[in-house]
């Protein structure tokens, strides 16, 4: 799914890269991926729903402190 190169300046770049058929079983997982969030979302009220973000506000906020 995935092809990898070694870089022949510096050995310890490796270039990555998606292959075709990578690229092909993302295509096919882009609808399903798409559709997860909004029915896993469907499963809260409302007020459940702020609650969870303001939470993950919190927690994305301390996750950029240094």
């Amino acid at each position: 799914l995935v092809t990898r190169r070694r870089c022949t300046d510096d050995r310890r770049v490796v270039w990555c890269a998606l292959s075709d058929a990578g690229a092909e079983l993302l295509h096919r997982l882009d609808p399903i991926a798409e559709g997860l969030p909004v029915d896993q979302m469907a499963l809260l009220s409302e007020d459940e729903q702020r609650t969870l973000v303001s939470l993950l506000d919190r927690v994305r906020a301390g996750l950029a402190r240094p």
